[in-house]
């Protein structure tokens, strides 16, 4: 997503009537990059030297990658209006499809690369969903770029790019490696383990994606307070 979704919380927080133009130039700026980044990433695939059932499913959820900046800059919308409740029923509709589709493929004899594309049509009912809920909340995407709105974004966007790149290669590296090092088998255990893990994480990264609209419009005490009560109470959680 070019590290544009804290920029659009940001900048949508602080300035509301702007929200719809910043959200359009960033769904613009965003897909063209996406787009290119899924012919890199189906192709880089058999350049790196994987099997064929892993060239081929990395091929098919390369193709998430365009619904997921957009669903990504969606979130960062919801965010800025401080409205959480779309982002939740947006993830429901997603993973209704994935799971449910995903499980009747594979009780239909299908393997992972229908369980993937599966995946993939989730992303894009997410993505519908939270457009429909955009427009019920008065945020409208509409065609053209606002010249405004990307030298506005496209001026700050390095800094959060580079940002968010740091933070992937620092979350995803093992998993890369250890790709390389074993096999597809020992990530596979890996990254089912780690997913609990992601769970104990989420609610203090919730909590905080849900301060931050507030501290960024530049909000009294109020969110310093939360981050204090933040910090009791996951401290000893952890």
């Amino acid at each position: 997503p070019l590290g544009l979704a804290p920029l659009l919380t940001r900048e949508g927080a602080r300035d509301i009537s702007a929200l719809g133009r910043l959200l359009t130039t960033g769904m613009a700026l965003g897909g063209a990059v996406s787009l290119l980044l899924t012919a890199a990433m189906a192709g880089i695939a058999g350049i790196l030297g994987y099997d064929d059932a892993s060239v081929r499913a990395l091929a098919i959820i390369s193709l998430a990658l365009l619904p997921s900046t957009w669903l990504t800059y969606f979130e960062a919308a919801f965010l800025a209006l401080e409205r959480t409740t779309p982002i939740a029923a947006a993830t429901l509709a997603e993973h209704a499809v994935k799971v449910g589709a995903g499980i009747a493929l594979l009780l239909a004899g299908h393997g992972l690369e229908a369980v993937l594309a599966a995946a993939v049509a989730g992303r894009l009912a997410a993505c519908v969903v939270s457009l429909w809920l955009l427009r019920r909340l008065g945020v409208r995407v509409r065609a053209g770029i606002d010249r405004a709105a990307v030298v506005r974004l496209a001026g700050q966007a390095p800094v959060f790019a580079l940002s968010a790149v740091c933070a992937t290669l620092y979350w995803r590296i093992d998993v890369f490696l250890l790709a390389h090092l074993r096999g597809m088998t020992e990530v596979g255990y890996y990254t089912a383990a780690y997913r609990i893990l992601d769970l104990a994480i989420l609610a203090p990264q919730s909590f905080c994606q849900a301060l931050y609209p507030g501290l960024a419009a530049g909000a009294g005490g109020e969110p310093r307070r939360a981050l204090g009560g933040l910090a009791l109470l996951t401290i000893p959680a952890a």
